[in-house]
């Protein structure tokens, strides 16, 4: 089963905080396509409607890659870059979707700096997979007043 862990964001210095240490190299990085339009059917995020929902965050990029740390096993870390007028993701939801060759599933991630950390126009979710396989990812965001971005899809590649 995948399981979200704590996470933060790389720096030069390394830091460890309960299961999460800030030291590691990426070592695969696939990136989804930029599609900064609303989905005119929310299970299908291939098919764009013209504008984007106002007030409603939209996701810009989003990366996934696997990391090495040191005595730990491999995790996938998972940024989404985005831009919000409002500035109201913090205290949101990250709606993460996942999928393999052997799990899927999707999860509603709280965007409180432990499960899923808010930094200046990212967010980033660190996940722990029982497998190490390829893992494609869709993650949505809403704000603190419900509205809901675009979504992405990235792909984390084992090394």
């Amino acid at each position: 089963m995948l399981a979200y862990l704590f996470l933060g964001i790389f720096a030069c210095d390394s830091e460890t905080k309960g299961n999460f240490s800030t030291a590691g190299d990426p070592v695969n990085n696939s990136s989804g396509e930029v599609d900064n339009t609303q989905p005119a059917d929310p299970n299908n995020n291939n098919d764009p409607v013209e504008d984007p929902i106002e007030g409603a965050p939209v996701i810009s990029e989003l990366t996934a890659f696997y990391v090495e740390q040191e005595g730990a096993q491999l995790r996938i870390e998972i940024h989404a870059m985005f831009d919000d007028a409002e500035d109201d993701v913090d205290e949101g939801i990250a709606m993460v979707e996942y999928s393999s060759d052997s799990l899927s599933g999707s999860q509603d991630i709280d965007i409180d700096g432990v499960s899923a950390l808010h930094e200046e126009g990212e967010v980033t979710i660190l996940f722990q997979p029982d497998n190490i396989e390829s893992f494609s990812f869709t993650v949505q965001l809403q704000d603190t007043a419900g509205n809901q971005s675009n979504s992405m899809t990235a792909t984390a590649d084992p090394p």
